[in-house]
C-alpha cells in the first residue's frame, strides 16, 4: 500500500461524500477504499486511525500551517514562501517535503525551479474549523475574566 504522494483532483475519488476533509482523498486512496464509500460511516481500523494520525501530526508543526496558509491564495516557489513565512530556505524545504509526502501540497517544476500549490482546499477547511474553535475558546475565557 503506498502512503502519501501528491493526490490531485484526477485521483477518481469523489470527496462529496466524505464529511471530513482530511481523512477524504487521502486516507481513501491509501487505504484503497472504492468511490462513493464515507468514511465516516465505516469502521474506523487501526490502520485507518493510523493514517489519519500521520496527517494530524504533519499539521502540528505551526511552520507548515504557515507554509499551507501561504499556499492557500497561490501557488509559490520556495524563495516565495521563504519570503512570505520569514523561514529559512533549509526549513521550509523540509515542511515542504513532509507536506507532500502526506498528500497536502503538490509540486511542479519550472526549470531550475520548483512551485508548490495546495493539493486539496479542503485541508483548510479543517484549519477554518480549528480557528472556529481556538476563537469560540478564547472568547469564552475573555468573558470570564471580564465578568
Amino acid at each position: 500500500m503506498k502512503i502519501g504522494g501528491s493526490i490531485g483532483p484526477d485521483d477518481g475519488y469523489d470527496d462529496a461524500v466524505c464529511d471530513n476533509a482530511v481523512c477524504g482523498t487521502i486516507a481513501k486512496k491509501s487505504m484503497g477504499i472504492p468511490e462513493g464509500v464515507a468514511l465516516m460511516r465505516m469502521s474506523m481500523t487501526p490502520e485507518l486511525f493510523r493514517l489519519l494520525a500521520e496527517r494530524f501530526k504533519a499539521l502540528a508543526e505551526p511552520a507548515r500551517l504557515q507554509i499551507l496558509n501561504a499556499l492557500h491564495a497561490r501557488e509559490q516557489s520556495v524563495n516565495e514562501l521563504v519570503d512570505e513565512t520569514g523561514l529559512g530556505q533549509a526549513n521550509v524545504s523540509k515542511h515542504l517535503q513532509v507536506l507532500h509526502a502526506m498528500g497536502f501540497v503538490k509540486r511542479r517544476k519550472d526549470g531550475l525551479y520548483v512551485h508548490y500549490a495546495l493539493a486539496d482546499k479542503n485541508v483548510m477547511k479543517l484549519c477554518d474549523l480549528m480557528c472556529g474553535r481556538v476563537e469560540t475558546q478564547l472568547e469564552a475565557q475573555q468573558r470570564l475574566l471580564t465578568a
